[in-house]
């Protein structure tokens, strides 16, 4: 069924992605109610996003989701008025709700009506309120939720509050499309701070989605000035602020909405940085950094405005702007291949001495270009990790299990077509961990341990990539189980797979059709799992190992390229073709003497500093024929893939450039040992070699 709602298609996009903020912060905070015991705070953030919620969808006229919303904030206000406990139901209720405002957020840009019982739900939430014999909330009063401790030093004193009434006039920013929004975040923000005796506009007029210019209201409150200005100055698109007639400029130091002639926003509040993204985005954006009060510069004391300023635009745009800088990378290339030929055949020529110092100025403007781009385009990595409480909580109630979630490295920053790809073989570690890592209480209790489990989830920069960990303090893995299992599922002979070392053993859990548990559930059983994790992760140039104790747990160390757009490769030419070997998989390069290349078992090698090094020759694999060359040296390019290490042997090293990824046509189709290729400098072509895949393929030869 078809279904419509008082929106535009301008206001969309602005709507949806401060939607799904409110459901993610709902999201989280409902799992860490169960988890703390001064649950003031995060009950009034929770109430707080209900409430805006329920506004925003009744200005729009959606009303199944302005009712499920208001049941949601009645049972919240419950909670903070100590009339209903925080219980496991209630939670689980408050989440369900979440899900199906998720839903009903879907049918606004569907136009198409979803099979949310809402008068189920609601009636579920009655049930609680109406029990009068439920337990009191163990909580605190409420309070005026503090200022972040990050903030605490550039706070100005606190003054003591005005005797009577404080009137508040917001200024607009004329080119918000959202205005009437504007002014219901205002009226929320005010009514968590006091009463509002008077207001213009008034309810009736805001819930009609009419321009509004200037909010104005008359508030009683014991609150001190400078907490009514640091909450209303959390809210986007106000250009000026006045309490009580002096003037606040936009509450973050500023006269007016401009800045540089052009129109900013002020950024809302939330612990994390993170670049704001299309309403079409998968769910992963944040709110953008706190904006925050100015502090007077030590030297001048001229005064200086911390606040970061965000916009809001298109994913498109940022790609197409990605690709220009593509374009722009290519033509640098070219450019300097030419300088190089240039000042080899004129030297001390001074229009070429010119035009060198030009193509060199250019490439620098060019590399910080593409720098600027690509922080444009990084978004924290916590913004997927936090969906994980929430799957971990859900999943440790079907398996009878108590386990923590911990989180580092939130704020560590990654491309977001990179956060596209990690999402899913995140989703299966994390089940994963739950469902075979963390034992039964009984069990842990058995083994020494507490009933307790704890998986933690950490993201760092190491060496130009990312270092993403999925931890566990479980049961580990078993090499001799998994052995067994692999010859009872008739994946490997026994001879085989008793010949497997440990390290072999344990790399079993990502042969296809390969899991250890006993029967088919919704969570896991079905032989899909890690073989998905593997090739997922290897699809975008990354890496996946194993460290494992058994009875202490087991942590996936996975290892990542900053983005799949732009990748510095090592170049390298085998025969008359030219390869780009990706640097994130490069360890190091040899120049090999014919005599240091021995055999075993009929199969090249090499020794490195007194280690037995695989050697694969790149002509072998693509069928080249053999380079005739009268040199007594070749050359070997030392790749890694997971644990396992070899040398690429090729005709010559070229050297070091960063290429532009084009994807391979499907008339081209899928080729073994080659992921993608890019245009170089002087217009050729190189392929990408797809080191993991190449590996394979030498195994199996």
């Amino acid at each position: 069924m078809d279904v419509t709602f008082d929106i535009s298609q301008d206001e969309l996009p602005i709507f949806i992605a401060e939607a799904d903020e409110h459901l993610q912060t709902l999201d989280e905070i409902l799992v860490q109610l169960e988890q703390t015991d001064d649950a003031t705070a995060l009950l009034n953030s929770a109430f707080r996003s209900a409430h805006t919620l329920k506004g925003m969808s009744g200005i729009i006229g959606h009303q199944r989701m302005t009712n499920l919303t208001h049941a949601l904030e009645t049972a919240m206000d419950a909670v903070r008025k100590k009339e209903l406990d925080i219980s496991t139901p209630l939670i689980d209720l408050c989440l369900d709700a979440v899900d199906s405002l998720r839903s009903l957020r879907e049918e606004i840009v569907s136009a198409q009506a979803s099979p949310v019982d809402v008068e189920s739900l609601v009636e579920r939430f009655h049930a609680f309120s109406a029990n009068p014999s439920a337990p009191k909330a163990a909580v605190t009063p409420p309070v005026h939720e503090a200022a972040p401790a990050a903030e605490t030093e550039a706070t100005p004193p606190v003054q003591t509050s005005v005797d009577g009434p404080i009137q508040i006039e917001a200024t607009i920013e004329p080119g918000s499309i959202a205005s009437a929004a504007r002014a219901f975040q205002l009226m929320l923000a005010l009514q968590e701070l006091g009463e509002i005796t008077h207001m213009d506009p008034a309810l009736e007029q805001i819930e009609t989605a009419a321009p509004v210019k200037i909010f104005s209201a008359q508030v009683t409150s014991t609150a001190p000035i400078e907490e009514i200005v640091r909450k209303l100055a959390q809210i986007s698109e106000v250009a000026a602020l006045k309490v009580n007639g002096k003037d606040f400029g936009n509450g973050n130091g500023q006269s007016a909405g401009k800045k540089n002639g052009k129109s900013v926003k002020p950024a809302a509040q939330s612990p994390v940085k993170a670049p704001v993204v299309q309403a079409s985005e998968p769910a992963v954006a944040t709110p953008p950094p706190a904006a925050r009060p100015e502090t007077p510069e030590k030297d001048n004391g001229a005064k200086k405005n911390s606040a970061e300023m965000t916009v809001r635009t298109s994913v498109e745009r940022l790609d197409k702007l990605l690709n220009l800088v593509g374009e722009l990378i290519t033509d640098r290339n070219h450019l300097n291949q030419l300088r190089n030929r240039l000042e080899r055949e004129t030297k001390g020529d001074n229009t070429v001495e010119m035009l060198s110092s030009t193509v060199a100025h250019l490439g620098r403007i060019t590399d910080q270009l593409q720098e600027e781009v690509m922080q444009i385009r990084m978004l924290p990595v916590g913004s997927v990790f936090h969906k994980f409480p929430r799957v971990v909580r859900d999943m440790a109630q079907k398996t009878g299990k108590q386990i923590d979630l911990i989180i580092h490295g939130e704020d560590t920053e990654l491309d977001r077509s990179m956060l596209e790809e990690i999402n899913d073989p995140l989703i299966h570690l994390v089940r994963n961990a739950v469902d075979h890592g963390i034992e039964s209480p009984d069990a842990r209790i058995a083994a020494g341990k507490s009933p307790r489990g704890t998986i933690t989830l950490n993201a760092c920069h190491e060496q130009g990539h990312i270092l993403i960990t999925v931890s566990d303090d479980g049961g580990g893995i078993d090499p001799a189980k998994l052995r067994k299992v692999v010859v009872a599922k008739g994946l490997m002979s026994e001879e085989e797979a008793n010949a497997l070392n440990d390290e072999q053993a344990i790399d079993l859990i990502f042969m296809p059709g390969f899991s250890t548990a006993a029967k088919v559930t919704d969570i896991s059983g079905r032989g899909v799992g890690l073989d998905i994790v593997h090739n997922n992760i290897q699809h975008i140039n990354g890496s996946i190992q194993i460290e494992t104790k058994l009875g202490q747990g087991t942590t996936f160390h996975i290892t990542l390229p900053l983005t799949l757009a732009i990748v510095p490769t090592l170049l390298v030419e085998v025969g008359k073709s030219t390869f780009a070997i990706p640097l994130v998989m490069v360890t190091e390069t040899l120049r090999l003497e014919r005599g240091d290349i021995k055999t075993i078992k009929g199969k090249p090698v090499t020794l490195l500093r007194g280690s037995i090094l695989p050697l694969v020759f790149l002509s072998d694999m693509f069928h080249f024929k053999e380079k005739k060359t009268s040199s007594k040296h070749t050359y070997a390019v030392v790749v890694h893939s997971g644990k396992q290490r070899v040398g690429l042997m090729v005709d010559a090293l070229t050297g070091e450039e960063e290429v532009v990824v084009k994807s391979l046509s499907a008339l081209v189709g899928d080729i073994p040992g080659i992921a993608s290729a890019a245009i170089l400098g002087d217009g050729k072509v190189a392929l990408i070699v797809d080191v993991t895949g190449l590996l394979k393929i030498s195994v199996n030869r």
